[in-house]
């Protein structure tokens, strides 16, 4: 009986043991795969506080991380609360899990406030390219450009409640005619979405 109970007494201490190295394990990976926020403060085309910065920024960071990038841009915009980024060449591809939200500025109320306008950008160039897995686009008004709005080149993504080849208002149509998605992407969800009347999403 002695040796048993010793037998199960190890039984024990190796399952305490088993336990403690799986909580560390995931408490270790939790750890490192938290979010890391990158903030936008303003309309310019480059340099700190800008969206293309920010992209920059996010596609440095380490590849277990996931980045999020939120709005805060102060002042009125154009159009009372609405604010246009138009950069002057293409965005950086996103290359990594990343959360591209702009229902986090400031006045957002169920329509885009931020607009991403292509009209200085070139005469090929895309509004945002999306190549990393996993991927949120949020709330954004995205027209103008001579490619297409949203560039997806990866899986698992979402494009939620985003007007693309619109203006802000998701009624008048504004060049940007569709939504591309690579042979190799599967999106998870498409939801909240207007464009061009005449303009679907496509897959290359």
């Amino acid at each position: 009986m002695e040796g048993v109970s010793e037998m199960n007494d190890r039984e024990a201490a190796t399952r305490r043991w088993v336990a403690r190295s799986i909580a560390a394990l995931f408490g270790a990976a939790a750890m490192h795969a938290a979010a890391v926020t990158f903030v936008v403060k303003n309309v310019n085309d480059a340099g700190p506080g800008s969206l293309r910065q920010a992209i920059i920024d996010a596609n440095d960071k380490s590849a277990t991380d996931v980045a999020v990038i939120t709005f805060k841009i102060p002042g009125a915009g154009p159009l009372a609360t609405v604010h246009t980024i138009a950069p002057k060449s293409a965005l950086p591809p996103t290359i990594r899990t990343v959360n591209l939200d702009a229902t986090t500025q400031p006045g957002y109320s169920g329509v885009p406030v931020i607009e991403i306008s292509g009209k200085f950008a070139g005469p090929s160039a895309n509004g945002l390219t999306i190549a990393g897995s996993g991927s949120i686009v949020r709330g954004f008004a995205i027209n103008r450009f001579a490619g297409h709005g949203i560039v997806l080149s990866s899986g698992g993504n979402v494009i939620d409640r985003c007007f693309i080849g619109t203006d802000i208002t998701g009624q008048s149509a504004r060049h940007s005619p569709r939504l591309l998605i690579g042979s190799r992407c599967t999106t998870r969800v498409l939801k909240g979405i207007l464009r061009q009347s005449a303009a679907k999403a496509s897959r290359s």
